[in-house]
């Protein structure tokens, strides 16, 4: 790219975003400030709470846990504590934890490491082979997704945290967005948001410092930055619905720029007007077997693991 910032006009720009391009100096600014903006806007985190920022190693949990540790050092907050969660999938979590584990020592960040093995009995990979033995029709993301979900609040609560900061950007919210609108999940649809919509004890609030910001924009932050982190993928995800809506989205995205901010900025107007789903009501039932937040009598993870027979 031979083309000057359009912010300094003195370097070279590194990057071509929607309204003209930077270089890496203002590019680095410019990111920093959305996240900060992003965080005092929507007033994601207080003073007096304890912060925990789930994280994997990749790039964008690496990324958010890197700014909100400056955050909270620079408006006082308490230090963040960063949890992990190991599904057990050979060949690749071992190597993002292995990546996470440094870049907390090198950060002075107390980290604490969770398994499904420990939580659930058995690790991804075995409950992958167990659906496929069975030739049951459930895909791995799913699977992982609800254990993941469920599994981050359990934890979120036992260590007593008042909200839990996830590395979700701009190019995940659109495709979740997206997802439900084709599903007609619109129950989802509602609790979905930089923050979580629902007002009770059951759950932990989360929240999404990188809402505005692009997957190719994290991306670039963390190569001029210099984290360590890797690039690929988790190697269940090429099968998922997700995956196609990526690639549909990203499509869109080269032809149409600003796509993906569209979706999510769409959204949040559309959303704003709403009134609160039902399960942000004082009423919330509980899963009858694990006694975690449920809209039904079994919860969507103890229903997966009972067809597994191991929960």
């Amino acid at each position: 790219m031979s083309e000057i910032c359009v912010k300094c006009n003195k370097h070279k720009a590194v990057i071509k975003m929607q309204h003209g391009a930077y270089c890496e100096f203002c590019f680095v600014k410019y990111f920093e400030k959305k996240v900060y903006d992003t965080l005092t806007q929507y007033n994601l985190i207080n003073k007096k709470e304890h912060i925990g920022v789930a994280v994997s190693g990749g790039k964008d949990s690496i990324t958010v846990l890197y700014l909100i540790k400056r955050f909270a050092e620079r408006h006082k907050l308490e230090k963040p504590i960063a949890v992990a969660i190991d599904e057990g999938i050979k060949g690749y979590r071992e190597h993002t934890l292995k990546t996470l584990r440094q870049f907390c020592k090198n950060e002075k960040i107390k980290l604490k490491i969770f398994t499904y093995k420990m939580l659930y009995g058995k690790t991804l990979d075995a409950i992958i082979k167990e659906i496929k033995k069975r030739k049951l029709n459930i895909h791995a993301c799913k699977i992982c997704g609800v254990l993941r979900r469920q599994s981050l609040n359990k934890i979120a609560k036992n260590i007593k945290l008042n909200v839990l900061v996830t590395g979700h950007n701009m190019d995940d919210e659109s495709q979740t967005i997206l997802i439900n609108f084709l599903k007609g999940n619109f129950e989802l649809m509602q609790k979905q948001g930089i923050t979580t919509k629902i007002n009770n004890k059951a759950f932990v609030r989360r929240v999404k410092p990188l809402y505005f910001l692009s997957d190719k924009e994290v991306k670039l932050y963390t190569m001029l930055k210099g984290f360590n982190v890797k690039y690929n993928e988790c190697p269940y995800a090429e099968e998922s619905y997700r995956n196609d809506v990526e690639y549909f989205l990203n499509m869109f995205e080269a032809k149409y720029r600003g796509t993906k901010n569209a979706i999510v900025n769409t959204y949040i107007q559309l959303m704003q007007n709403q009134k609160e789903s039902k399960i942000n009501t004082a009423h919330t039932t509980f899963c009858k077997k694990c006694r975690e937040p449920s809209t039904r009598k079994l919860c969507k993870a103890c229903e997966l693991l009972e067809k597994l027979y191991i929960s």
